[in-house]
């Protein structure tokens, strides 16, 4: 996958401002190009802080870092190192408060992702291993904040994700819109491309660079891929920043967003008498069905051949077939009808494992 990524700050009116920024680099799984800084950084790092870039900016400017991003999936099939991995997660969640250690997607804050790989780095640390949380964004429409593990193996460094890791077992669909449907285990030693790495986390904020900031401070910073030093104030988020992450598309993306808005207006439109199945309606839905397979349809296969995401993915089979008898103009509610009953009880089902399994007792069976 290839975005262009973009980081924009707008400068309070009313003060000057000092921004420290991690800034993207090449690395497992990205590759990065063309990076444009709208600011001469004052200092590029310090000590235990590579990556760390410090700009001084003036009351009301705007500042901008823009680059090419070029993804791809990073992983092994070690089955050991997977196997190590997944007793690390295991430890971690067990000795976390309950709700913390159970990963909610609807979370977009990547604060429970940053706890839980604390925590796992620390249990792999507690074993004697060398490991480190890594911070970035996954592309999910708006890049959401994330974490996850960089583990230290004889094999060479392994990624594993474990909010991810337990969220796919519950959601194995998650990933499906992007046209992925990754396996929970394979976050025990990789990931899915659909994210940028902007670097290690916590940083000491007694090492940052430039100049004063570094004299007399005191704990740890987490830069996500900001934080800001008003001057006279400590080190705080700053209000003004902005990233954006604009994948490239290609023909097949912009087919499919166009036949889908064309087969759910149709859709609307003979729901509501002001259109006729057939014609022009099944001709949208048909442009939008093959579009769909064809950036969807391996994701989906393997969604329905792994036993977890079966119901998932025979959802989905009853929609398009429910639309299909719609454009048609078949006189049948079948479709119809089963797809709502499956849909309703996949989503009773999902509210009553996330339900339990944050009852007391139950966060073992939470981490699968």
């Amino acid at each position: 996958m290839r975005y262009h990524l973009r980081y924009r700050f707008h400068t309070p009116a009313d003060h000057d401002l000092r921004l420290y920024l991690l800034v993207p680099e090449d690395g497992p799984g990205q590759k990065i190009s063309e990076l444009r800084l709208s600011h001469r950084a004052a200092l590029t790092s310090g000590p235990g802080t590579a990556g760390v870039a410090c700009f001084e900016l003036a009351g009301g400017s705007r500042f901008e870092c823009a680059c090419e991003l070029e993804t791809s999936a990073a992983g092994s099939a070690d089955e050991a190192a997977r196997a190590e991995a997944a007793s690390f997660i295991s430890a971690a969640v067990e000795g976390m408060p309950g709700g913390d250690a159970l990963p909610d997607a609807g979370d977009r804050s990547g604060l429970a992702a940053l706890r839980l790989a604390l925590a796992v780095v620390a249990e792999a640390q507690r074993r004697g291993h060398e490991a480190r949380v890594v911070v970035g964004h996954l592309f999910r429409g708006v890049p959401q904040p994330h974490a996850w593990c960089r583990l230290e193996t004889p094999a060479g460094p392994r990624y594993c994700d474990p909010w991810l890791y337990l969220l796919i077992q519950r959601q194995p669909a998650f990933w499906l819109a992007e046209g992925l449907a990754p396996g929970a285990d394979e976050y025990l030693s990789g990931h899915e491309g659909r994210r940028v790495a902007w670097g290690p986390a916590p940083l000491p904020a007694s090492q940052l660079p430039c100049g004063e900031s570094s004299e007399g401070g005191e704990g740890w910073l987490t830069l996500w891929p900001d934080a800001a030093w008003p001057a006279g104030k400590s080190i705080v988020a700053p209000a003004g920043g902005d990233l954006e992450a604009r994948p490239v598309r290609t023909t097949v993306s912009l087919a499919l967003e166009i036949f889908r808005a064309l087969a759910f207006a149709a859709l609307l439109l003979i729901a509501l008498g002001l259109a006729r199945p057939g014609g022009w309606s099944l001709f949208a839905y048909g442009g939008y069905a093959l579009s769909l397979a064809s950036l969807q349809g391996r994701a989906w296969t393997r969604l329905w051949r792994d036993q977890s995401g079966r119901w998932a993915a025979f959802e989905i089979a009853l929609f398009h077939a429910a639309f299909a008898t719609i454009v048609l103009g078949l006189e049948t509610v079948v479709p119809q009808t089963a797809f709502a009953l499956v849909w309703i009880y996949n989503r009773l089902e999902t509210f009553s494992r996330g339900f339990l399994d944050h009852l007391p007792g139950r966060q073992e069976k939470g981490a699968g």
